[in-house]
């Protein structure tokens, strides 16, 4: 996966926007922040670090991993995953099934 420097800032603004706007369905807030903000600083950290202009797969797999538990974490339906991971891969060019094992 070769992806570049807009690409690149278009998969991480496309994956902060996403978790910003999936409302939380859990009616037990106790996991929030592991389970919501932890990966998102993660994201962010990841986004801001790297010293390449590209994406690598295994850096791609990571960010969906903890994209995935925000979503675990905020119980959003499959319905609304599926058109947030959709969003991603339209922004950036980058998608789940594009990678080789996530």
């Amino acid at each position: 996966m070769n992806v570049n420097k807009t690409q690149r800032y278009q998969f991480y603004s496309a994956l902060l926007k996403t978790i910003a706007c999936t409302r939380n369905n859990a009616s037990d807030d106790s996991n929030y922040q592991e389970g919501v903000l932890d990966p998102a600083q993660a994201i962010r950290k990841m986004e801001t670090s790297s010293n390449t202009e590209h994406i690598i797969e295994a850096e791609a797999q990571q960010a969906f991993s903890l994209l995935n538990k925000i979503f675990t974490t905020k119980q959003t339906p499959n319905d609304e995953r599926d058109h947030f991971l959709r969003y991603i891969e339209e922004v950036s060019g980058v998608s789940v099934s594009s990678l080789s094992e996530v």
